[in-house]
């Protein structure tokens, strides 16, 4: 299965005019987390991927298995 994830955060942060500083305030992380969450070298827990997914209104399946980009 391919996880498209770290693309697809990157796609939703930056259509809503977000930098990964803003993004990572809104999920009370790093900003260093943030990106590499976008490069695929780590992936978020389950607290933040819910955070994400209702930030920008998606479905957890939809953020993880469809391409947005």
């Amino acid at each position: 299965m391919k996880n498209y994830f770290g693309k697809n955060l990157r796609y939703l942060r930056l259509s809503n005019n977000m930098t990964q500083k803003d993004l990572s305030t809104e999920l009370h992380t790093s900003h260093q987390s943030v990106s590499n969450y976008e490069r695929g070298q780590r992936f978020c827990n389950l607290d933040t991927l819910v955070q994400v997914s209702e930030l920008f209104d998606i479905s957890i399946d939809d953020l993880l298995k469809k391409k947005l980009y």
